[in-house]
């Protein structure tokens, strides 16, 4: 039996196509032209190693939200190597950031080069940003006792002073704040840079308390001068929440 041939089929070339001159000389160039681009890359992750294992090239993460730099004296132990940022433009404040090994350290001046506040080994870098309009806030996290702390002071960079640290800090409007107790079991609402003025405590009925957390959120409200707060409820670890409205100002 005949094989049916399809006239319209092409048939298919056993030749072996040959490169010509000018694709052998097109294909080289590609090749150096990858080779080129391979090794500048190569010197270039080089150049950045060399830079990031500079012990003197420190990192400022509150350069990020500031204009202004300048330097400083930090009484470390000579080991430290950091960056000195001023503030905001005008500010009657100096911060200092400083790394050592995997922890930090942290320190704020006045206008006079008085020492404000400091933190020594901090495992985390600490977070530099706008509170409101008139504030600046710095986050910390510490190790105490096997368990991470969160304290949150608040600059007051035009008058040149700071806040004690506040553990837990929900919110402020300026004049006061609204924080949280040492074991989650009260909100507290004191006068932001002067306890004596104003201080009140108001507890939490049925807190949850084993866990990592105790309140959920919480919100400030500038037209009422209330803080609204969500926080878990106990005895059982769950995801129910109670709300409580606590005034600023009584």
């Amino acid at each position: 039996m005949k094989k049916t041939v399809n006239p319209y089929e092409k048939k298919k070339s056993t030749k072996r196509r040959r490169i010509t001159r000018k694709q052998r000389t097109a294909l080289l160039c590609v090749l150096l032209a990858a080779a080129l681009l391979i090794g500048l890359a190569v010197v270039s992750r080089a150049a950045l190693s060399q830079a990031g294992s500079d012990p003197h090239a420190g990192h400022n993460h509150a350069n990020e939200h500031s204009s202004a730099n300048s330097g400083g004296h930090y009484e470390g132990d000579g080991h430290n190597h950091g960056a000195t940022n001023a503030g905001t433009s005008g500010s009657k404040l100096r911060y200092q950031l400083y790394k050592s090994g995997d922890t930090y350290s942290y320190a704020i001046y006045d206008a006079k080069n008085e020492l404000l506040l400091k933190k020594d080994k901090l495992p985390m870098e600490p977070v530099k940003m706008p509170a409101n309009d008139s504030l600046t806030l710095v986050y910390f996290k510490s190790n105490e006792q096997g368990y991470t702390v969160g304290e949150t002071v608040y600059c007051d960079e035009k008058n040149g002073r700071i806040s004690d640290a506040f553990h837990g800090a929900i919110d402020t409007d300026g004049v006061r704040v609204a924080y949280c107790n040492a074991d989650d079991t009260a909100i507290i609402v004191q006068d932001l840079f002067d306890k004596k003025a104003y201080y009140k405590e108001y507890p939490l009925a049925n807190v949850y308390t084993d866990g990592d957390y105790s309140i959920a959120n919480g919100r400030l409200h500038t037209d009422k001068k209330t803080v609204t707060v969500s926080y878990l409820i106990g005895p059982n670890p769950t995801t129910d929440t109670r709300s409580i409205t606590i005034p600023l100002y009584e």
